[in-house]
């Protein structure tokens, strides 16, 4: 994961598709499922589409992250900081607790 420049590099799993369709819309999502027959996107919403492979003029990679481009930007240097010591260190975090603010 590459926080500081997303596009940077892209795992397979995470690679955005493109479907540009015969009757012109444009779908994009993580290549869920693909076969002979049809392709499945997955949308930014968890959405399932399964397009018939005969409807599809273009299927291309993105080379744009699904990551949001500037996540460090709200952060003061103080704070970028302390995120990098903590992504490197061997920390767990119990998911089931909550933290009173």
């Amino acid at each position: 994961m590459n926080v500081v420049d997303p596009s940077s590099v892209i795992r397979q799993q995470y690679i955005s598709h493109m479907a540009l369709t015969t009757d012109g819309r444009t779908l994009t999502g993580l290549l869920a499922e693909s076969n002979s027959q049809t392709i499945t996107l997955l949308d930014a919403k968890n959405n399932r589409t399964m397009l018939n492979r005969q409807y599809i003029e273009q299927l291309k990679e993105s080379p744009i992250s699904l990551m949001p481009e500037n996540l460090l930007d709200a952060l003061s240097n103080e704070q970028v900081r302390d995120l990098f010591v903590f992504l490197q260190s061997d920390a767990e975090i119990d998911l089931g607790k909550r933290i009173a603010l």
